[in-house]
């Protein structure tokens, strides 16, 4: 009953969402370049759960591929969506810089776009670059309308190295750098992060993580919306599968010292796969000090290890295409994000 409930609360936050029915509300849209369709789906409560590229932002002691060792193995994930969409984008810009930039320079831009990822996996070490990450900034998605809306994601993205070791059979280490562009005021800006966490397997149901994330000084906010990551804290997560098809995951955020300015929060999530064609996600997290409540609900299609043998297989499902929803309720307003990602990898 429990299940079919929950459910039923799924599907009407969908139908809410997407038609707008019996409220004003506000849609944003986070649908250019991104992997975080399946964490923000999830309440962003991330921080323990094993996947690839997805969950190296929250926790990079998670990064995890194959299920089988690999002596080496070099794995691409592409994105078909930002290249089309950044095309379309700069032939419809009308401002001056668009009539400037040469026709060379537009074509490296958007082929550049296609390649999201590089994980180079050596036995126990999985090392990966992640490309033009788009910056869920808050002025930036006011401004995106559109389902599939293009602007200056050069100019307003972050690109991140992440290495994973595996230390033991139930214990791992990460960290990861990321460099961040951001256009303040018609200027960009830049800076550089840094995030390290351990996961713990204390059984093989049952994920402990723990993650400290660091933001350039001059961009301390610029993972707080939807994400809500606060600058120089610790997260730590629980996540626990009483079925191998079915993920449910905890997260407590922000755990700062007394002096430092406090917003813990705790992240609650849900994923359940029926078989490899489908997956349904929700979550639920409440702002600390606001009247604000977030709910989330996702779904998936196609989990790629269909294609592979099984010895190129993930240890996890890895769904091609991703879709989140967001509704966020602050006093008596209303406002949806909107989240696409479609990741193919070789």
């Amino acid at each position: 009953m429990q299940v079919f409930r929950l459910r039923q609360k799924i599907v009407l936050l969908f139908l809410l969402g997407i038609t707008g029915v019996g409220f004003s509300q506000e849609n944003y849209f986070l649908t250019l370049s991104t992997t975080k369709a399946k964490p923000l789906a999830m309440a962003s409560a991330y921080t323990s759960i094993e996947d690839d590229i997805v969950s190296a932002f929250y926790n990079p002691a998670t990064l995890s591929l194959y299920q089988y060792e690999k002596n080496f193995r070099l794995t691409f994930y592409l994105n078909p969506i930002s290249p089309t969409t950044y095309y379309i984008y700069l032939n419809q810009k009308n401002n001056q810089q668009a009539k400037n930039s040469s026709s060379i320079q537009q074509f490296f831009e958007t082929t550049g776009l296609f390649v999201k990822s590089l994980v180079f996996t050596v036995k126990m070490v999985d090392m990966a670059l992640i490309f033009h990450e788009q910056t869920a900034d808050e002025n930036f998605l006011k401004e995106q309308k559109k389902f599939l809306y293009g602007f200056n994601i050069w100019e307003n993205s972050y690109h991140t190295c992440t290495a994973r070791i595996k230390l033991a059979e139930r214990v791992a280490l990460g960290i990861a750098g990321s460099i961040y562009f951001k256009e303040i005021e018609g200027k960009i800006e830049q800076g550089f992060g840094f995030s390290y966490g351990i996961l713990l397997k204390p059984s093989n149901n049952l994920n402990v993580g723990l993650s400290f994330i660091d933001f350039p000084n001059n961009m301390s906010g610029i993972r707080l919306p939807l994400e809500r990551m606060v600058d120089q804290t610790m997260n730590i997560g629980v996540s626990y599968k009483p079925l191998n098809s079915t993920t449910l995951s905890f997260d407590l955020r922000n755990l700062t010292e007394e002096e430092r300015k406090s917003v813990r929060e705790a992240h609650f999530g849900i994923e359940q796969r029926i078989f490899s064609i489908l997956a349904i996600r929700g979550g639920y997290f409440q702002e600390r000090f606001k009247d604000s409540r977030t709910f989330s609900a996702g779904i998936a299609l196609f989990d790629s290890n269909l294609m592979f043998s099984k010895d190129n297989r993930f240890d996890h499902s890895q769904f091609m295409l991703n879709y989140s929803l967001v509704h966020h309720r602050i006093n008596n307003q209303f406002f949806n994000w909107h989240v696409l990602s479609l990741l193919i990898r070789i």
